[in-house]
């Protein structure tokens, strides 16, 4: 009891504090995941709105260059005389334009056929590389042999005069501005970062600006679009979303946010390593751990204190009952408390005290009344033994007398003084028999009280060689099992194998050759026996009956005897605290089963003599 209070306790401590550490351990998971997206929330907003303000200042330059007066009238002039002054001032207009606080920004004008007249960058002028008449922003990235980076940002738009199309003016950006804004990783601690995604005309996605974990140089690498759990292909879809089960370009789970661009065509990611994000949970799940342990030790300390105060008390307790209910009536408890245990624990001691009190008077009187009940049944064994004995000499002469009276005067006198003298000598003889019985049976069960080791086959053997004659004279045959070696007093035993086999070869059936078998097996402390035969049966309405003495189920003319063997055979067994019954079906044969005691030691012959005593007063 002690044990399992102990484990209880701590283990139903350990569980409650278990499941509130899992259930804090989740609650803080969900805060600080709830925080983190929070923040990448806020930052992917501002640099969003940075990029799209970018974007804004680009359209702007390009359209005060678009609708410049001075502009338009010196590329309708240029087209048409091909005037070099107009040429030079249209060049340095762009190259005062791109010039003024615009570091990587270039403006190229060109004519409806794709030839750059003017540029802000000599080097452009000549056949145009690209297309302005491409809508919004195009990003370009990629690097040549010689010149290092050819990534660029690119807008076009048309230059009008009276309605109609005259030539396009495009400006070039480089990603120094963009790479500005994506670059600052003040406050997104080790592993935040931000990248931007484009699509190229063969539907490949790059990153645009720098990586700031670059080691396998993921940068020069188009992105492997094939894998759907990549954020950086994720943020290519038109839709701004939240992401917590996502890798980056590096294999890391990350926490993300990213937006797509529709100016152009670009993806915006901020992000955050998982690991660095939750990076607090590690030391919230030790504190968590340490805590459990020590309210474990304590909870654990007081279930053994309170183990020792309560649960000894009650051990004792039932100890003292379990002993009690033993045998062991003099079992006492000290009381050492005032409280409900010492209560019960004196109701205890109190409640024994009656108990062993009443029972030591019952004892008293049970000696008596069995001291008594032996003295009547020896009185009557006694009695019947004497009046038996005593009848004998009377029942002589009236026997020889009427005996004498057959021979002298059978024939001399009419035929029913012959009939009444011949009733006279059978009676006579019927009694001196039942007489014989009875004095047989009251001697049955006597015994000195000596039990020895017999082989229970050689018992058998000897009850079979009295019986030999009357086995040859029937034919019968006797099928004897294994039977087992037990202490028995043997003249008893000898005695009962000897009445069932006599008893079922007198009532064998006429039809068969009688066939007798004896068996015995193990049931408990005590040894069964059993003799089958296949005589004429016995009508299970009269099984008890049959061990009445001097019953009989058949008339004297059918089968000789005064119904004595079976009674005396339910005696000797019974006194030796075994039992007897019969299982049987008329015309199909009988089984007597019986049991013996299996005593283990005959050296307590006294002890062994007053329980037979006792059991035959009972």
């Amino acid at each position: 009891m002690q044990a399992k209070l102990i484990v209880f306790g701590a283990g139903a401590s350990i569980l409650a504090l278990s499941i509130v550490a899992v259930v804090a351990f989740f609650i803080t998971k969900d805060a600080i995941s709830d925080s983190v997206i929070n923040g990448l929330s806020a930052v992917a907003t501002t640099q969003r709105q940075q990029i799209n303000s970018m974007f804004a200042n680009y359209e702007e330059d390009l359209d005060s260059v678009a609708n410049d007066t001075q502009v338009r009238q010196s590329l309708r002039h240029i087209i048409a005389t091909n005037d070099h002054v107009d040429r030079f001032v249209l060049n340095q207009t762009l190259t005062d334009r791109a010039t003024v606080e615009k570091t990587g920004e270039s403006f190229d004008i060109q004519d409806t056929f794709g030839q750059i007249l003017a540029s802000s960058e000599p080097g452009h002028i000549g056949k145009s590389p690209y297309d302005p008449t491409e809508e919004g922003f195009v990003i370009k990235t990629g690097t040549s042999d010689e010149n290092g980076s050819e990534s660029e940002i690119r807008l076009s738009a048309p230059i009008t005069f009276d309605g109609r199309i005259i030539g396009y003016v495009t400006l070039h950006h480089d990603f120094s501005d963009l790479d500005q804004i994506v670059t600052r990783y003040i406050g997104r601690r080790d592993t935040g970062e931000t990248l931007v995604v484009t699509r190229n005309s063969d539907g490949e996605l790059h990153f645009v600006t720098p990586l700031r974990f670059n080691e396998g140089g993921d940068f020069y690498r188009p992105i492997d679009t094939t894998d759907s759990n990549r954020l950086e292909v994720r943020s290519m879809s038109t839709v701004s979303m939240i992401e917590t089960d996502l890798v980056d370009y590096r294999g890391k789970r990350v926490f993300g946010v990213h937006h797509y661009i529709e100016a152009a065509d670009i993806g915006l990611v901020v992000k955050i390593d998982e690991a660095e994000a939750l990076s607090r949970l590690d030391s919230l799940g030790r504190g968590l751990v340490l805590t459990i342990l020590l309210v474990s030790i304590v909870i654990g300390l007081f279930a053994i204190f309170v183990a020792r105060h309560l649960i000894e008390p009650i051990t004792q307790l039932t100890q003292a009952a379990d002993r009690f209910s033993r045998g062991e009536l003099g079992t006492r408890i000290a009381v050492v408390s005032t409280d409900e245990i010492g209560t019960l624990s004196h109701t205890f001691n109190n409640m024994a005290g009656s108990i062993q009190s009443a029972n030591t008077e019952l004892e008293s009187r049970v000696d008596e009344r069995t001291s008594d009940l032996r003295r009547s049944n020896q009185d009557l064994e006694q009695f019947a033994y004497v009046a038996s004995h005593d009848l004998q000499e009377p029942l002589r002469m009236v026997s020889s007398y009427t005996q004498l009276l057959s021979r002298r005067y059978t024939g001399k006198l009419d035929h029913d003084a012959d009939e009444f003298i011949g009733f006279a000598v059978d009676g006579a003889k019927r009694m001196q028999t039942l007489i014989n019985d009875l004095l047989t049976y009251s001697r049955a069960g006597r015994s000195d009280g000596q039990y020895s080791e017999y082989d229970a086959r050689d018992i058998v053997d000897e009850a079979v060689g009295n019986l030999e004659s009357r086995i040859e004279s029937s034919d019968a045959e006797l099928r004897i099992g294994n039977l087992p070696t037990l202490v028995a007093d043997h003249q008893q035993l000898v005695s009962i194998f000897q009445n069932l086999i006599s008893n079922s070869i007198k009532y064998r059936s006429a039809s068969r050759t009688p066939i007798i078998e004896v068996s015995s097996e193990r049931v408990g402390n005590a040894w069964r026996f059993a003799v089958r035969d296949n005589g004429i049966g016995i009508d299970p309405a009269f099984t008890d009956r049959i061990f009445t003495i001097f019953q009989r189920l058949h008339g004297r003319e059918e089968y000789q005897g005064t119904g004595i063997g079976l009674a005396v055979v339910k005696k000797l067994i019974e006194r030796t605290g075994g039992s007897i019954w019969v299982e049987s079906e008329p015309d199909e044969g009988s089984t007597f089963f019986f049991t013996v005691i299996d005593r283990q030691s005959d050296t307590d012959v006294g002890e062994t003599n007053e329980r037979t005593n006792f059991r035959a007063a009972s």
